[in-house]
Order: C-alpha cells, then structure tokens, then sequence
C-alpha cells in the first residue's frame, strides 16, 4: 500500500454486500454506507434500512437456503443479488424480501466518528436523488382501523367451490386454488377504496398489499400474482360466469402482474405492488377495479386460505407517499 494512499478496511457482520447505489454500480461494505443498514433479527432474517431509492444487495450463498429464488447473480463477485426500495425489510433465508415499514421508522442515521480518529468515507460524485429519499407519510388502510371500511373482496370459484353451478358469490375468506386440466379453479378480486384517504397530490413511493393467514396453506408452497383488475365488480354479486370466466376472457384483466410472492406460510404475506398502478387509482378512481389474484402454476395439491373483509385480520394496504 502506498503511503500517500489512505486506505480503509470494514468488518463484514452481515453476509450481503453493496453492489449498486441509485444506478451507480459499486463493491461497497454495507457498513460503509450511513444511509443502508443491516442487522441480523432475532427470527433469523437480515433486517434491511434504507434511505436510498434503489440499492442492489450482494448476498453470501452461504447465508441463503439452497432453494432461495434469488435468480440475479453479482458481475463482480458470484453472489445473487436483490433490489431494495426505501423502507425497513426484512429478508428471509429463502430468498423473500418482506416489507416491514417505513424510513420514518428507522432509527436516526449516525452520525460521523470524527471524535475516535476515523475519516468518513467521501465518494467522488454526489448520490442522484437523495435530497428526495424516504417518504414522508404513511397511510395503512384497513377495515375497521381509524374508521375505515372500504376493502372488499369476493372468491371467484368453479369445480366443487362454485356454488350452483359457478353462477353465485364465494364466501368472504380469501381462498386461491388452480387446476387447470380439471377446470377447477378458485381466484380473488380485492379492491380498497382510495377516495378521501390520500391527498390528491400525494406522489406513491411504495405501496404493499399485506394479508393474514392463520394457517399452512395444503401442498406446500406456490406463487400467487395479482393483476389489475379492467372491469368493474360488486361484492356480493360477483361470480365465474359474470365476470368473463374468473377473468380468463380478454378485457377483464390487465396481462401484466403487478404484484407476485410466496404463499403457504402461517402469518403475514407481503406483494410489494407496482406504484404506478396505485397511482392510477388516486389519479383517475374510475380505474380502481382492484386486483385479481391468482396461482400461476397449476397443481391440484395446492390450498391457500388468508382472512378477508369480514374477518378477524383483514387484508392491509400501505402507502408510502410525498406531498407535492
């Protein structure tokens, strides 16, 4: 090393790296960054801070569980990656990134050791973007908390679930099953009504759709998608055959999902939805129809059951957002 080179060496406590900042691609100790932190939670999950917009991890394979589903790989270093947006998080052994909360949450950024002889690290060309990190309110709809009772939803069923020959209402549970080969089916519409409870100049930094599940879902584990919604609905009213099918006839739905995650566990499940259509709903309310879920792989073993509008917890939507 030279000796007019000042050089710097970070104790690794956490088996993930930073491998982008904002666009800007680096090779950083995580600890070398005030504005990302990550810590081990006691559940055995990484628990993630950031006050960046986006930051790309590097996460040590040694950490992750051999089936993780964490297909991005590191140029630098042989590592998969993962994308964080501001907020608190936590990851999970299996590859899951779940929204915990938001930047307000976090604890206060330290502050530089100048006292104990260390000098903070300077980067060459400012961070684009962080004078508009965070978000600086958070919104939690649910039904029943603070007077809210805008969410609904309604099962879409076929096969032995559909009621009358798929021609009336699933219960008020959320209930998702596919196969496919034997045309049985059971999907979700879920819809949370906007209107009045965000500033019509509000800016969407993060939103996630968060539901209950007090059970294991039967057959292990499968992805759920959402998709939004094209076609207004009714709760109550809704059923296979007036809805195009459960949404399998074209116009009903948009083709592209907007939200996608891991089912089957016992507690919380977190789909970390698209801004933009958030956004859309608060903009235009015409176009709030809300989401249809449903399982992407068919398997006739497959049950998910979570709380719906009526139940003991039900579905949550948070919202990160800016005032203009």
């Amino acid at each position: 090393i030279s000796r007019r080179q000042s050089t710097y060496f970070f104790l690794a406590t956490v088996p993930a790296v930073v491998r982008s900042i904002e666009g800007r691609d680096v090779l950083w100790p995580v600890s070398s960054q005030p504005h990302i932190r990550v810590s081990h939670h006691p559940d055995g999950t990484l628990l993630v801070r950031s006050d960046y917009n986006e930051v790309v991890l590097a996460v040590s394979p040694d950490w992750l569980d051999d089936d993780a589903e964490i297909e991005a790989q590191g140029e630098k270093i042989d590592w998969p990656t993962i994308t964080v947006r501001p907020g608190t998080w936590r990851l999970k052994r299996d590859g899951r990134l779940l929204y915990e909360s938001l930047s307000s949450e976090s604890p206060s950024r330290p502050a530089a050791r100048e006292d104990v002889g260390m000098i903070p690290v300077v980067m060459d060309t400012p961070i684009a973007g962080v004078e508009k990190l965070g978000s600086q309110h958070v919104l939690t709809l649910q039904n029943g908390k603070d007077g809210y009772d805008g969410q609904s939803n309604d099962q879409i069923n076929t096969g032995q679930w559909g009621n009358g020959g798929n021609i009336l209402p699933g219960g008020n549970g959320i209930f998702i099953y596919g196969n496919g080969e034997a045309n049985r089916h059971s999907r979700l519409l879920i819809r949370f009504n906007l209107e009045g409870w965000l500033p019509a100049e509000a800016t969407v930094r993060r939103a996630a759709l968060v539901v209950h599940s007090s059970k294991e879902g039967s057959g292990g584990i499968q992805l759920v998608q959402g998709y939004p919604a094209l076609k207004p609905w009714t709760d109550g009213k809704t059923w296979w055959t007036n809805w195009g099918r459960g949404g399998s006839e074209s116009g009903y739905v948009d083709e592209t999902p907007v939200c996608r995650e891991r089912v089957g566990e016992v507690g919380d499940t977190h789909f970390i939805l698209d801004t933009a259509v958030v956004q859309e709903w608060l903009g235009q309310p015409e176009t709030n129809h809300g989401l249809l879920l449903r399982n992407i792989h068919d398997d006739p073993g497959f049950h998910w059951w979570a709380h719906g509008d009526q139940e003991d917890n039900p579905p949550k939507l948070v919202i990160g957002y800016n005032l203009k």
